[in-house]
């Protein structure tokens, strides 16, 4: 059976998720208070506070590894806006000389202050010493999804936004999502490129979800009229075998679980380009529980994981709604994810 490989960058969170987990018990005669080594606990005896500067030692090693094999392990030549290339960014960012200075000196500060029996400083030392990993950890991150989700292949809203105006709505935070888009470039191109990764994109993210979330209640009013214009449509010519023998019981269709589903296919090259996202498809479904027509009411900024989306959710088996103890004709919207997995 061949081994499996590790994204470098899935496992960089593995180690943040250490973090956030891992607990040390270094009394054996008071297992019931752990400590964990990202904590302030203020019952931190000596032996527990050496056992978790190990543990922090044990993760800076492994992003010291981390820093030294992902350019082999990533090799790109794409430059961005700056004219600079991954490696030149992950030299220079992800734990450079000047930080690994700085956190060996926070490890030497917290042996000093334990060998001193200065406990009460030692915990606040290695406190601050947790936090500088944590950041470079999410740093390092943060440089790697930069460079295989937004220089190579970003993301396209023109069609979904071409499609909000067709049906007359107005895109939501639409101020407020330029702004950062031309914050995020005047930082990268000026020197800010970690606050551009760390902060703008970050915050960018987060509003453009809230964005379509609004823009989606939107559509889902409009969706059921016979002139709303879904983003790439398909309808289904298909007689519907068997049919539905019952409804869902309720005002919206439901997935009908008694039927075998198709199986979603993540396009091939969406994989390669490392293209990931969330579409959401509003199928219209008669009483006979399979979908006449099918489109995308939320866009993953994919063309290709877009219509992989719809022509999936095209197929499914569906309960339809239900009025007055009648089955009826009515919108389902069904979400549809597609999420990268370790090679």
């Amino acid at each position: 059976m061949a081994s499996r490989k590790i994204s470098p960058w899935v496992a960089i969170a593995m180690i943040c998720a250490a973090w956030a987990v891992r607990s040390v018990w270094a009394d054996d005669e008071k297992p019931s208070q752990p400590a964990s080594p990202l904590s302030g606990s203020e019952n931190m005896t000596e032996a527990q506070l050496r056992a978790s500067l190990s543990i922090l030692d044990a993760m800076r090693q492994a992003l010291l590894k981390l820093r030294e094999n992902v350019p082999a392990m990533l090799a790109t030549q794409a430059i961005d806006d700056r004219g600079r290339t991954f490696a030149d960014d992950w030299r220079a960012y992800c734990l450079n000389g000047s930080d690994q200075a700085d956190i060996e000196a926070k490890f030497a500060a917290v042996s000093t202050l334990l060998d001193g029996q200065n406990l009460k400083s030692a915990k606040n030392e290695r406190q601050a010493l947790y936090h500088r990993l944590e950041v470079m950890g999410l740093q390092c991150k943060a440089i790697g999804d930069y460079w295989q989700d937004v220089v190579p292949h970003p993301r396209n809203w023109a069609p979904y936004l071409s499609m909000l105006q067709e049906n007359s709505v107005e895109p939501h935070y639409a101020v407020n999502i330029a702004s950062l888009e031309r914050t995020l470039k005047l930082q990268v191109r000026h020197g800010l490129f970690i606050d551009a990764i760390g902060g703008t994109w970050t915050q960018l993210e987060v509003v453009r979800t809230h964005a379509q979330q609004r823009d989606f209640n939107e559509l889902e009013g409009k969706a059921k009229n016979s002139d709303f214009h879904g983003l790439y449509p398909i309808t289904s010519a298909m007689i519907c075998t068997p049919v539905a023998t019952r409804s869902s019981g309720k005002a919206t269709p439901s997935l009908d679980y008694s039927q075998p589903q198709p199986k979603l296919t993540y396009p091939e090259e969406a994989r390669r380009n490392r293209q990931y996202g969330t579409v959401r498809v509003g199928l219209i479904v008669p009483p006979t529980g399979c979908a006449r027509a099918a489109f995308v009411l939320g866009s993953s900024g994919f063309e290709q994981l877009d219509r992989a989306a719809v022509r999936y959710a095209i197929d499914l088996r569906i309960l339809p709604a239900e009025e007055n103890g009648v089955s009826i004709e009515a919108l389902a919207v069904v979400p549809v994810n597609f999420a990268l997995r370790s090679p």
